[in-house]
């Protein structure tokens, strides 16, 4: 049996019998996939000359000597899967290269969206928290009703922009009801950033706060707007706007020089297979002695069509 036949029958069976293969013959059929892909996609050419010296690095920085593997056969296993990583890697970056959805997707992460990132800090009034100081100064509002904790919520809001137009935003800040706020204000190191919300991006807390990031200009802060959990005033510390096509180039050779992630890993392996068994399932259809088209299904050899070919 030749070589080309035995790697041939060795990625059947992992396909074909996938509970009965180990993950041993099962990676060593993706390894032939991914050569054979590197291969088609003119990638990867240096994957073989590289995985040596890595496959040794690793040997050696894990504290062995090479006495430890005197027939070379674990640091033969981590040559195999530095050369599988690196194929990977090197199809993954040639796929990502036609993805626009992972470059826009990093804009956004990095510059906002639409590219404009702001800095926004808010003094949240809860209706939870209403409530308890509703309790708290009256007994008689322990049952109190939805719509009256939604005006004692507005009315504080509203008092609490009053003080902040008068004496400033800063000076509000410890009556907020946001627990991070509040957890921030105990740390002297973190307290001037208490009030900022992490990462905002103009979905969180609601349209109507949205809209108030929208018309503010940095160092304004809002009258109260509500959401679906309270009042908010807020204030826009910073805007900033970046043109996608300013960075576009840099953001693509960034995605490009990331290592290939779990999920992809999977995607590619799928894909590999998926593909491999479409050919080998369409190789499997052949002519009988009667001229009739027979297809064999693959993993039983049991004849599952026989079609006659229209006459010419």
């Amino acid at each position: 049996m030749t070589t080309r036949t035995l790697a041939a029958v060795s990625i059947f069976l992992a396909l074909a019998c996938p509970r009965a293969t180990s993950q041993r013959e099962d990676d060593a059929a993706f390894d032939r996939l991914l050569a054979a892909e590197c291969a088609r996609l003119g990638v990867g050419k240096n994957a073989v000359a590289l995985a040596r010296p890595l496959a040794t690095k690793r040997f050696f920085d894990s504290g062995r000597k090479a006495s430890d593997d005197p027939e070379g056969a674990l640091r033969q296993a981590f040559r195999i899967q530095a050369l599988r990583k690196l194929r990977i890697d090197a199809i993954v970056r040639h796929d990502r290269g036609d993805d626009r959805r992972a470059v826009e997707a990093l804009f956004e992460q990095r510059y906002g969206k639409d590219g404009e990132r702001v800095v926004v800090e808010h003094v949240f009034i809860s209706f939870v928290a209403t409530q308890g100081r509703a309790r708290d100064d009256d007994a008689e509002h322990s049952g109190v009703d939805d719509d009256t904790i939604r005006r004692l919520a507005r009315e504080r809001a509203w008092s609490l922009a009053s003080r902040a137009s008068a004496d400033g935003f800063d000076s509000i800040i410890t009556e907020s009801d946001d627990r991070t706020t509040r957890r921030l204000l105990r740390d002297p190191e973190t307290r001037d950033r208490a009030a900022i919300v992490a990462g905002y991006d103009y979905r969180r807390f609601g349209e109507a706060f949205a809209r108030a990031v929208r018309v503010l200009v940095p160092g304004q802060h809002s009258s109260p707007v509500e959401s679906t959990t309270g009042w908010h005033i807020v204030r826009l510390v910073s805007r900033t706007c970046t043109k996608f096509e300013d960075v576009a180039a840099d953001l693509l050779a960034e995605v490009l020089r990331r290592q290939a992630t779990p999920r992809e890993v999977r995607a590619l392996r799928k894909r590999l297979f998926d593909e491999y068994e479409t050919r080998e399932r369409k190789a499997n259809v052949k002519p009988d002695c009667e001229g009739r088209e027979v297809r064999h299904e693959r993993e039983s050899g049991v004849l599952l069509s026989c079609e006659v070919p229209p006459q010419a």
